[in-house]
């Protein structure tokens, strides 16, 4: 709606906002998917959430193919930080050994 008085707009661009906030219908959200509380956790919903999308949509789709890109990308991301505690844990592990060549000077 067009206003005159900014006013006016700000507060009918708030009220819009807060109606569209108190639907609920957020479409984004997957509730099937509960539990997910690891890089490894993440990593499987994004493979079922792929193999979804490649039996939903026709395989010419470019829809599909970003989609799919960038679940690929974000899946990539939780495998990588599913290994960086095991690789963390190791180099504080050697980092702390005396005589290691990895000791931090004056230790």
């Amino acid at each position: 709606m067009p206003f005159a008085d900014p006013a006016r707009r700000r507060q009918a661009q708030r009220e819009a906002q807060r109606r569209r906030r108190g639907r609920g219908d957020h479409a984004g959200v997957n509730p099937s998917t509960p539990g997910v509380v690891s890089a490894t956790d993440l990593a499987a919903v994004i493979w079922d959430e792929v193999q979804a999308i490649r039996g939903a949509m026709t395989a010419g789709d470019p829809e599909r193919a970003r989609v799919i890109a960038q679940l690929v990308s974000v899946g990539l991301r939780a495998v990588e930080a599913s290994t960086l505690l095991p690789r963390l844990e190791a180099l504080e592990a050697a980092i702390g050994e005396p005589g290691s060549v990895l000791a931090w000077p004056g230790k």
